[in-house]
């Protein structure tokens, strides 16, 4: 029952961080053709939000508050799920009660863990309990789709530099460059739900020693 009430938030999340992820290596790879990242696109910010939203749809069905599911104990959930959903909630905040969502937000956490990541690794989490108990998973990979396709299309032809707009290539062929992508880009989410988030060692402030001010 969990696992179809989540399959379309799932799928949703993990879908727009590959098509965002497609586009970024475009962009990493030619920034001289770009006139703008294409961060800045509203259809890129789109897919940005959806990952959002999904992020609260996923968590607020796992409060199980109404006490509708039977859930595992052992089900994977990072507890970063949950300090996504507060900021994706609370975007104005700045100060939280809890210590370790502060210090989640102090780190850019919210800009810098990825939420495809948390959600692939529960998704994850729940086929193991599934199979275990002879069911059959809801979603077991991320389908490539010709949306998907033409949503790279559209945010490379608002991003890009008007001499590079013909070397777009088709819907198909980067239809064929998203379905390449997908089985590495899967893995790169297993192996970032793996390990702690951490900011780069650059960006953080020095710590302050006892009667510092």
């Amino acid at each position: 029952m969990l696992s179809v009430v989540i399959a379309m938030d799932v799928l949703h999340a993990v879908q727009a961080s590959l098509v965002r992820a497609a586009v970024d290596l475009s962009f990493h790879k030619n920034r001289s053709d770009f006139r703008t990242n294409p961060a800045n696109t509203l259809a890129y910010q789109a897919l940005t939000d959806l990952e959002g939203h999904s992020v609260v749809e996923i968590y607020e069905t796992f409060k199980n508050e109404n006490g509708v599911y039977s859930i595992p104990a052992t089900l994977r959930r990072a507890p970063e799920l949950r300090f996504h959903r507060l900021a994706a909630s609370h975007p104005a905040s700045i100060r939280w009660d809890d210590s370790e969502m502060q210090r989640f937000f102090d780190e850019s956490g919210h800009y810098l863990d990825l939420k495809a990541a948390r959600i692939w690794d529960l998704q994850r989490s729940l086929n193991e309990h599934m199979m275990a108990r002879g069911l059959q998973p809801q979603v077991e990979t991320v389908p490539v789709t010709a949306e998907m396709a033409l949503l790279v299309v559209v945010i490379l032809r608002l991003s890009l530099a008007p001499q590079a707009l013909a070397a777009i290539p088709s819907e198909a062929e980067v239809f064929r460059s998203v379905e390449s992508l997908r089985d590495r880009w899967l893995a790169f989410l297993v192996r970032r739900s793996s390990s702690k988030w951490e900011r780069p060692a650059s960006m953080r402030a020095p710590r302050r020693q006892p009667g510092e001010r």
